[in-house]
């Protein structure tokens, strides 16, 4: 998965205000929103890559979405109305939003701020076009930020394997997993296309807990450790499902195989039956 950034520049092109309150309305209220938007000259952008968008032009300028690719870049007629009019295309894609905010009513991730932190400064802040590619290790701590700055606590767990200098090769594995598995990315991704109700008991934080429990839930890695290899790439959206920590417990139960999603739900209904 690339990470890439999606410039929005209001004098170019005015959102209108209705419009934009109603879709961060639907975005809270778990509504999908299939948004589409300009890649500049950018072909190589595909399906479930992650995207930022920055407001420029005028302040507030910052970061303010995010979301995952749904659909590869595509010819379509140009953005701009006066060139659409002479028959002009422009590249486009469609995106999910995972999170927006409003630039003129919250405050934003400023683009001061990441012209001027350390760990984001290598980055061009100031693109007049959309489809550049946010460096990874840019793009993973631009993940964390923005989940801190919405109220999203990505939390280690005492039952996780801890990363060290020594470990056997089975240990190493599991670590790959772990870390994968909290990578904030990676877990967005997840969470982007499940939502954050436990797949297995159906466990659901905000309605049980209120506030503190929104965007709350545990990810987990449905590949068995020994099906790993050295060349295995996981597939955040198919590898990873979201699950409650009790859940997550029980799948890992036993230390030599762990459950599957579907075993764990046999047990629990096989419990229910008595």
């Amino acid at each position: 998965m690339t990470t890439y950034l999606l410039t929005w520049n209001p004098n170019r092109w005015d959102w209108d205000t209705y419009t934009f309150a109603k879709m961060i309305k639907s975005i809270n209220e778990g509504t999908p929103i299939i948004d589409k938007w300009s890649c500049g000259n950018t072909k190589k952008i595909k399906v479930g890559d992650r995207v930022f968008l920055i407001r420029l032009g005028v302040e507030p300028r910052g970061i303010f979405g995010s979301g995952f690719v749904t659909r590869n870049v595509f010819e379509a007629p140009h953005w701009d109305r006066t060139l659409r009019r002479v028959g002009k295309k422009s590249l486009f894609i469609e995106f999910k939003y995972d999170y927006l905010i409003n630039p003129e009513e919250h405050q934003i991730i400023s683009r001061e701020y990441l012209i001027n932190n350390p760990s984001f400064s290598t980055m061009n802040w100031n693109a007049q076009s959309s489809g550049i590619t946010i460096p990874a290790e840019i793009a993973e701590n631009l993940e964390v930020l923005w989940a801190e700055h919405n109220g999203v606590v990505y939390q280690n767990y005492p039952d996780e394997i801890e990363e060290s200098k020594s470990f056997i090769e089975g240990a190493k594995k599991r670590i790959t997993v772990n870390a994968y598995e909290r990578n904030p990315q990676a877990r967005a991704a997840c969470i982007s296309k499940y939502g954050y109700l436990c797949s297995v008991c159906k466990f659901d934080f905000e309605k049980t807990y209120g506030r503190i429990g929104k965007n709350f839930i545990h990810v987990h890695h449905k590949v068995k450790i020994s099906n790993i290899g050295k060349q295995y790439m996981v597939n955040a959206t198919e590898d990873l499902i979201p699950v409650c920590p009790n859940c997550h417990a029980m799948l890992h139960r036993n230390k030599n195989e762990t459950l599957t999603v579907d075993q764990l739900i046999s047990f629990i209904e096989e419990q229910k039956n008595g």
